[in-house]
Formats: C-alpha cells, structure tokens, sequence
C-alpha cells in the first residue's frame, strides 16, 4: 500500500500527540451555559518531535467574543488552531481547566483581541473561518491554513509545521471571490470605480497577496468610500 508524504505525516503526528484529555462530548453542568460551553474537549497536543505550532498565532489564549445564535458572548480565552479548523475555548470549571472545540456550523463570528472572524456556510455543512477585513458593503476575507511537513534541516524535530499561508478573497452582496493579484481585484468593481482604485493602490504600493491587515483595511475603507 502506497501511502503519501500528508498521510505518513499525519500519522506520526498522531503517534507523537500527547493525549491532553479523552475525546468525548463535553457534559454540561451546574453554573454552565449551555449555549457557550458545548463542544467536545480538544485534545491536539503536539511532542517535541514537532517544530512549530498548529494556531493562528501562537500557543497563547487570548481575550476575545464569540457570536452563537445571535448571542455575543465577551471576555472569554480563546485561539484558533489553523491546521485542524477549530475555534477553541479555555476556561475554569471545578478547579480544571478546560479546552472545548466549539462547533464552528454555531458560530457566526468571533474575536480574539483584534482579529476579526467570520464563519461562512458555502454548502451543505461545509463551514468556513475567515478573517475579515473592514465593516461596510465590501469586505475582505483572509483564509487560513498551515500544513505539516517532514522537516528539511538537521534539528531534534522530525516534522515541522509550516508558517500560516492565506488566500485573499472579496465578499459582496454574500459572494466570496477569490483575489490573487490586483488585476483580480479591480475586476471585481465598475470602471470608472477600479480606476480610482488602481490609482490608491500604486500611490500606498499596496499588493494584495502578501499585505498586512492594516493596509488592507485600509484598502477597502477607501472602496468602500468612493
């Protein structure tokens, strides 16, 4: 049986994880809300035979919201783990703490410090995480994901996840289109609008590809404003 460099990969990664608490859904009790705490407990710990991390940013839960059923929930600890698609949660019950994966098709969008996220259904129970970038009609969205990969450098680790890559897309009107290049993106506007933009772009050296969130914003603040 022929098998893949992804799928030997992740079987040493299953074979390295450290089991932090058993896979089951997790019981609600007493003092609890329903609605927030129901997920199933997380359990992807990763060995020093991995390099590198599986979240958005790093290890480290961090203030933030979460919008379930219309309902915003703040100041909670929460991280997203890029590489297996999972919003998580850490708090305290009875003196322990606990990690929950909330089920992402609850969730309409979420925060952690100043990150915004969105929570898309594409399909039939296809759910999917976007950062997003700017608050008017026009938006983009930034789509996350890690890989992990046999490493290529003579350390202790035998594998190593790689750094976060994304793909850009604009959401209109409920419509996610992919943008890889500034052509793509002016395509996406009227003429007499894609012109003016063109002329921000070249004048801010804006590339859509590999830009910061912060000239992004900026970007679409100004489409936004035309």
């Amino acid at each position: 049986m022929k098998i893949t460099k992804h799928g030997l990969c992740l079987i040493i990664l299953t074979l390295f994880s450290i089991q932090i608490f058993s896979q089951s859904n997790y019981k609600i009790t007493e003092g609890i809300n329903p609605d927030l705490y129901n997920g199933t407990i997380y359990n992807y710990g990763v060995s020093g035979n991995i390099k590198g991390h599986q979240f958005f940013e790093d290890e480290i839960f961090k203030i933030g919201s979460i919008t379930i059923n219309d309902t915003v929930h703040n100041n909670l600890l929460l991280n997203y783990d890029i590489y297996n698609q999972k919003i998580l949660l850490k708090y305290i019950h009875k003196e322990r703490t606990v990690i929950i994966s909330i089920p992402k098709e609850k969730v309409k969008e979420f925060s952690i410090q100043d990150n915004r996220f969105i929570v898309l259904n594409k399909r039939a129970w296809d759910y999917s995480i976007y950062e997003l970038i700017g608050k008017s009609n026009h938006q983009i969205l930034l789509g996350w994901e890690k890989n992990l990969e046999l490493s290529d450098k003579s350390e202790a680790a035998n594998y190593a996840f790689t750094k976060a890559k994304r793909t850009n897309y604009l959401y209109y009107r409920s419509e996610i289109n992919e943008i890889k290049n500034k052509k793509d993106f002016l395509s996406l506007f009227i003429e007499s609008e894609a012109q003016l933009i063109k002329k921000y772009m070249k004048q801010n050296k804006i590339r859509i590809k590999h830009d910061s969130q912060e000239k992004l914003n900026a970007l679409i603040n100004y489409c936004n404003n035309i």
